[in-house]
């Protein structure tokens, strides 16, 4: 048989001299031995390494139904349509080792080549429909967020029925010109809008609002009660190029309207944050002891027009005197303008009350809220009679001491007297 599929090969006319049947059987048989090794088939296919029956039957060249031929083997498994199509569909010609595995070498490129050879990116061999584009967008310059998910690939492409996708435009205003062009609320034109679409508006969000704008981004940041209110509020008559650098460029109203106290006769500054917030006008935050005149103890519950009387917050305070002068006439124990006691109210008196006094009478003088003496009084008179004169004082109101029997107790004692300063000389510490 060797011998006979030899000359028939030779001959090259191998299909006229035998049966058809005789001659795909001898093509199946034909084995060149060579000491002892076997070599590839020789067959219309060129070098293989399968048998022939893997693919043919004895009694014909067409396909077996049954073929255990697994494809993948080659490096090309028969997936979805690929499994279903016919193999002159890919293999034009008997010899199947000069075929290429890539896509476009059996399909038109309808892209014109302008996304590469990667045809598997976005199909597969199931079908050329692309199931989740969305996804597959995702891997690209321009990721699908918000609205652009679901809007239709023409929108952006239109190309698409030519099937051309690169090279399209990833700026916002490339495709949303016409939306900052009919923009009218605020109108982008005539404020100058920048075309960076992103600076105002979200690209994650499903309608044109503002809301992507960061005004602190500005140098005018916004807190407390500014974020809640309307643009056109500040950005009267849609100039958005309005540099703020202070409050009252918008609140010279409220400035001027102010009553409690008067803004204005008041001569206040214009810098409203030294004593507002942005929270509210009302809850007011002035700090006094940037002032010469810090305000503590009872000063700080005090109503301002106490001391500013008439609206007048240009006072210079220097002492208490000057609020307190009525306070000092109207002193009655002591009385204080009779002796001429000192202006000066913090030598005897605290901010917090104007009693108890702070006046050290026991450190500098008599112990009077302490040791004997303690609660035994209630007026400063009881002891310093003459109001005019507090260095002059007496004992004997409280201590009613007879001469005649004091002379006698005290004949021992050096320097006595019957008289009030002698007394404190002995007797000041009880």
């Amino acid at each position: 048989m060797t011998t006979f599929a030899t000359s028939c090969v030779q001959s090259g006319r191998f299909y006229t001299r035998v049966a058809r049947n005789q001659a795909i059987f001898c093509w199946c048989l034909l084995i060149v031995m060579h000491q002892g090794t076997a070599h590839a088939q020789e067959s219309p296919h060129g070098p293989i390494k399968f048998d022939c029956q893997t693919c043919h039957a004895p009694d014909s060249w067409t396909m077996r139904r049954d073929a255990p031929f697994n494809h993948t083997k080659v490096g090309f498994a028969l997936e979805g349509g690929h499994k279903a199509t016919t193999c002159e569909s890919c293999h034009k010609e008997l010899r199947f080792a000069k075929q290429k595995s890539d896509c476009v070498s059996c399909h038109i490129d309808v892209h014109k080549r302008e996304l590469g050879d990667h045809c598997q990116r976005c199909h597969s061999p199931q079908s050329w429909k692309i199931p989740d584009m969305v996804q597959k967008h995702q891997q690209t310059r321009f990721p699908l967020l918000g609205r652009h998910a679901s809007a239709s690939c023409v929108s952006c492409h239109r190309a698409e029925n030519a099937r051309q996708y690169a090279g399209a435009p990833t700026s916002c205003v490339d495709c949303h010109r016409s939306d900052y062009l009919g923009a009218r609320n605020p109108s982008h034109v005539s404020a100058g809008f920048s075309t960076d679409c992103e600076g105002c508006h979200e690209i994650t969000a499903m309608r044109w609002s503002g809301g992507g704008f960061d005004h602190n981004r500005t140098s005018f940041p916004l807190t407390g009660a500014h974020v809640a209110v309307q643009c056109q509020s500040c950005h009267a008559n849609g100039n958005y190029q309005l540099v703020y650098n202070d409050c009252y460029q918008c609140h010279a109203s409220d400035f001027a309207g102010t009553t409690n106290p008067n803004h204005v006769t008041g001569g206040f500054s214009h810098n409203c944050e030294q004593c507002h917030s942005t929270v509210n006008w009302n809850s007011t935050s002035f700090d006094h002891s940037t002032t010469s005149f810090p305000l503590t103890g009872a000063h700080t519950t005090a109503q301002c027009q106490s001391c500013h009387v008439g609206g007048n917050y240009q006072l210079a305070y220097s002492d208490c005197f000057q609020c307190h002068v009525s306070d000092f006439n109207g002193a009655t124990n002591p009385n204080h303008v009779v002796p001429g006691f000192s202006h000066d109210c913090v030598l005897c008196h605290s901010t917090i009350a104007w009693a108890p006094s702070t006046f050290a009478h026991d450190a500098q003088y008599f112990r009077i809220y302490s040791g004997k003496h303690r609660g035994k009084w209630s007026l400063c008179s009881q002891c310093h009679p003459t109001a005019a004169d507090f260095n002059n004082f007496t004992c004997f109101n409280c201590h009613k001491h007879d001469q005649i029997n004091e002379d006698p107790r005290h004949s021992n004692v050096s320097g006595y007297s019957y008289f009030s300063p002698a007394c404190y000389n002995c007797h000041r510490n009880v």
